[in-house]
């Protein structure tokens, strides 16, 4: 079995498997991690990637607050999917990524920060995971 865990302002909390239907949002209101936070407002990614002999065998990418209802970032979960786990293969995608949604202005964060967040995130998963990963 593949431990699970996901990070929640800045610390990693282990995470038991969910039915493949749960929401993160389930997730959280399930295990009373719901609440409100105002950096939420500049923008939010979750990734589900399935990562087996160094290659990404499934990416499902969601945003929030980079457009008007949550999206999937369907171009760049194309871009990972079936390649290899690799910082080639993770930048193309972060562009991509950049490139997804239509992020809103305003007095909390820019346009153009929100998008950069977006691949931020993928390179920073990446980076963070490296290790744990054949290449």
């Amino acid at each position: 079995m593949v431990e699970a865990q996901i990070n929640i302002n800045g610390h990693d909390v282990p995470i038991s498997p969910a039915a493949t239907h749960t929401t993160i949002l389930d997730f959280l209101r399930d295990n009373d991690r719901t609440g409100t936070k105002e950096g939420c407002a500049e923008g939010a990614v979750a990734f589900a990637l399935d990562i087996e002999d160094g290659t990404v065998g499934r990416a499902r990418i969601g945003l929030g607050g980079v457009a008007a209802t949550p999206i999937r970032a369907r171009a760049a979960e194309e871009a990972l999917t079936g390649r290899p786990w690799s910082a080639a293969t993770v930048e193309v995608a972060a562009e991509l990524l950049q490139a997804a949604g239509t992020p809103l202005e305003d007095h909390r964060a820019s346009a153009r920060y929100r998008s950069a967040m977006l691949g931020q995130s993928l390179r920073k998963l990446y980076a963070e995971t490296t290790e744990a990963v054949p290449s």
